[in-house]
């Protein structure tokens, strides 16, 4: 039978309880001990989750309190010298690489691939050395053994962590003495008893050299014979081309995750390269997306790897982490049941993956019964009146070839607005929007209650204008902003002022 796996949870809790922790623990206002307690608890609620949907593989060490490459970074003690180098320890100095402070700056932040998720970028030095901290790893592993959960470690591969920093030239040189690091720490596991590991790699679905991979083929050939662990290698965001497929296919892999949502594509060459005996984790479910998944969809893929391979070999799996989802649509009660009926979010995915493991292996009747339910609201949302407007499809419709060019020159418009503007050769501004200090939000939650009536929050945002204009115009700035006082998040706030948007909680 097909197994299930989960590659990752939401960690923020599903009260946002470690947001409301951390916030604590900068401010003074509680201690280490408190925030780690509310942290294992998030940990716990995760794996009881999962076991409660009957999830197959779960995932630890992919928890983390600010953010997962920095985790990482740390756990091969790559570690800034003005964080504290190889002597760095505790929260004081993580929470200095991830904030700065006392003059010492953070480090810097960019966007994880293409999601709206930001990681920190590790900074290598010319001759980086490594060195193992395997504690959080084998104190998650343990932690979730004491729960009764026979979990697999998830942790990001040696060249996705060097491609994702900087600070070198060639940051691939530093793989050898990099991945021997990864490999004492895979024995680590072992005896700590785990049985087998997850290493992603994504950096593998981008354009990668013939020299990048055959560095990356021969660190994971060393990393299969390091410890007597199942290997899963882990892909996602989108499809591995076929010099990377080669690679893979003479690894000894116990198992290959990829992404058949951003890259469904790929699936033929995946079987062809799929290692002898290796299982294919087939990333089914979107791991990014809020909306429930086309079961039938997910079946068809299943189904063609089901043909290749025979079920014992496949595991279903989301695409990626669903660090990217919220928690359970049974929480957002300000959402219409209409739509609330075709929302999946983290929990809704782990029973979609259940109910997936239980169809592949039934026979027709039996599908249509499991999967009665999800098509009807697939197909309600298709047919409903909320995702067809006929005034914005007759709008599409009679779009023409002139409709996509601008009707006067970029010369000209040029010209227009230096004259209309009179700007000088470098004007100033700011990006846009002011601080929301703390009586913009009291406000705007007293108006959110109703305590404060609409012509008095309204006289209340033309003051904090005001304020924030004339300071402006006394700084000397050459465009002026309005400072978006009204705004709490500048895309909710315009999403609801528009037709086709529901917000979550």
């Amino acid at each position: 039978m097909a197994r299930t796996a989960v590659l990752g949870f939401p960690r923020i809790g599903a009260d946002r309880e470690l947001k409301a922790a951390l916030e604590d623990y900068w401010a003074g206002r509680s201690s280490t001990a408190a925030l780690e307690a509310t942290a294992r608890e998030i940990r716990a609620a995760n794996l009881w989750a999962g076991t409660q949907a009957g999830i197959d593989v779960l995932p630890v060490g992919d928890f983390s309190l600010y953010d997962h490459v920095l985790d990482v970074a740390e756990m091969v003690t790559l570690i800034a010298e003005r964080h504290g180098g190889a002597e760095a320890s505790g929260l004081s100095a993580h929470f200095l690489a991830c904030r700065g402070g006392d003059g010492v700056t953070p480090l810097e932040m960019t966007k994880w691939f293409d999601t709206n998720y930001h990681y920190l970028v590790p900074e290598l030095t010319p001759g980086q050395s490594f060195a193992l901290r395997a504690d959080k790893w084998v104190a998650h592993l343990r932690e979730a053994g004491e729960l009764g959960v026979d979990a697999r470690p998830v942790v990001l591969g040696p060249v996705s962590l060097l491609r994702l920093s900087k600070g070198v030239a060639e940051p691939l040189s530093l793989l050898p003495a990099l991945t021997a690091v990864y490999a004492e720490l895979l024995a680590a596991l072992a005896a700590a008893g785990a049985r087998e590991v997850q290493i992603d790699e994504p950096c593998l679905v981008l354009d990668r050299t013939d020299a990048e991979l055959d560095a990356f083929a021969d660190a994971f050939a060393m990393l299969c014979a390091a410890a007597p662990l199942e290997v899963c290698l882990a892909t996602y965001f989108e499809g591995l081309d076929e010099r990377a497929l080669q690679r893979i296919a003479r690894l000894p892999l116990a198992e290959l995750h990829v992404d058949l949502v951003r890259a469904p594509s790929q699936l033929d060459a995946v079987l062809d390269a799929l290692p002898a005996g290796a299982r294919l984790s087939a990333g089914v479910i979107d791991g990014r997306n809020v909306w429930a998944t086309d079961l039938d969809l997910a079946l068809d893929r299943l189904d063609r790897i089901v043909a290749r391979i025979g079920s014992d070999r496949v595991t279903i799996a989301p695409s990626c982490s669903l660090l990217h989802v919220p928690y359970s649509v049974a929480r957002e009660q300000g959402i219409p049941q209409e739509v609330r009926e075709w929302l999946a979010f983290g929990q809704e995915k782990l029973e979609e993956l259940a109910l997936l493991a239980r169809a592949v292996d039934a026979s027709h009747a039996d599908r249509d019964e499991l999967l009665a339910d999800a098509r009807r609201r697939i197909s309600a949302r298709r047919v409903s009146r909320l995702t067809n407007d006929a005034a914005v499809r007759g709008r599409v419709a009679a779009l023409r070839e002139e409709d996509y060019a601008r009707p006067v020159p970029i010369d000209e418009r040029l010209a227009a607005q230096h004259e209309r503007l009179a700007l000088p050769e470098l004007p100033t501004t700011t990006i846009g929007s002011f601080p929301q200090t703390a009586e913009i939000r009291d406000a705007r939650r007293r108006w959110r209650c109703g305590e404060l009536d609409a012509e008095a929050y309204d006289a209340f945002l033309r003051e904090q204008i005001e304020q924030v204009v004339r300071e402006q115009e006394q700084l000397g700035l050459d465009v002026l902003v309005h400072g978006e006082p009204e705004r709490n998040d500048m895309v909710e706030y315009f999403g609801e002022q528009l037709n086709g948007f529901v917000f979550s909680q």
